[in-house]
């Protein structure tokens, strides 16, 4: 799919409307941009005169995010700000070579992003920013409450290829791990939701972020295990537990895990990594996937068929996600201090 000035992407064929052969590729104007506050978030809405293709890009610090749509020219004459909004601070936009329009969105100083969702609203595009969840107060767990999605990585149709010297599936102790989380959460006063609530629920890959999503979940973790393919050296360097993240939004909660994976798991550390994987891409908080240990290497599957290595290993996400939290609150202790 061609995104115009040289770009091009790929997008499935179900998502895709074909236009008759010989027809020109849409292009649009931007209309009015309004600003208004939603649940949980905010949403701004870019008029477009035509659907064309965008990307969505945030700043490091999470303090602005901008959109940039292509095969579009700026037209907005009118910006409309709600009065009841408090997190975003101003909207600008400007013409980026002949046929791309940027969109950028500041937000409120001390305000930053948890996560987004972007969808059309007939041509308009609907941007909505998720505003951080409000946390308990101590001595309560700043866990105490929140969603937390958690998702057992494969399927019984698609188990993944994974399988340990001794037999062993990686779904089964995905499943087996994401149960010791998920109690551990609850301990917490969280309120976890999973992806497959039994080791014999078939959910497809990509129906698992739109999940968390509709259950409006405040974190995403993805358990998984990793495996070396065939022809790989075992000795060629140390292998055992990494944690990956895709977006600027989930890179903290990322550094938090992994952390927290280094003090309790003991295996090798394969580091912290960005990985463009789908589970990571497509969600709208902040989202996390961890491969636990090598299933295919013998001495880390006898390991995970361990309960009391899984627990380790059940510990280190949960204190990883209550470190990323407690950092959270603190910056929403120091909002609410008097002056």
């Amino acid at each position: 799919m061609s995104a115009g000035a040289g770009l091009t992407g790929a997008i499935e064929t179900k998502n895709l409307d074909f236009l008759p052969p010989g027809a020109r590729a849409p292009r649009a104007f931007t209309d009015a941009i309004g600003v208004r506050s939603a649940e949980g978030g905010t949403a701004v809405r870019i008029g477009l005169s035509e659907r064309v293709p965008f990307a969505v890009d945030e700043s490091e610090d999470l303090k602005s995010i901008t959109v940039r749509l292509h095969n579009t020219l700026v037209h907005t004459n009118w910006i409309v700000y709600s009065a009841t909004d408090d997190f975003v601070a101003e909207v600008r936009f400007k013409q980026e070579g002949q046929d791309v329009a940027a969109v950028s969105i500041l937000l409120e100083p001390g305000k930053t992003l948890w996560g987004y969702h972007a969808q059309f609203e007939g041509n308009a595009l609907r941007l909505e920013l998720r505003h951080p969840p409000r946390l308990a107060l101590p001595p309560a767990s700043p866990l105490s409450g929140l969603k937390v999605f958690l998702d057992p990585g494969h399927t019984p149709s698609a188990p993944g290829e994974n399988i340990g010297p001794l037999g062993t599936r990686e779904m089964d102790l995905n499943f087996a791990l994401t149960k010791a989380v998920e109690a551990r959460l609850i301990g917490q006063g969280a309120k976890p939701l999973l992806s497959r609530n039994t080791n014999e629920d078939d959910v497809p890959l990509a129906e698992r972020p739109r999940m968390a999503w509709d259950n409006k979940a405040d974190l995403f973790v993805s358990i998984h295990n990793n495996n070396l393919p065939d022809g790989s050296n075992p000795f060629a360097f140390p292998h055992g537990h990494s944690t990956f993240y895709y977006h600027p939004h989930s890179m903290a909660l990322a550094r938090e895990i992994h952390a927290s994976y280094r003090k309790r798991v003991p295996i090798p550390d394969e580091k912290l990594r960005f990985g463009d994987l789908l589970v990571l891409r497509a969600t709208q908080m902040p989202a996390v996937l961890t491969e636990s240990a090598y299933l295919t290497l013998p001495d880390q599957e006898e390991k995970l068929l361990d309960p009391k290595f899984r627990g380790k290993v059940a510990d280190a996400i949960v204190a990883g996600l209550r470190a990323f939290l407690e950092k959270e609150r603190g910056k929403q202790g120091r909002r609410i201090m008097p002056k």
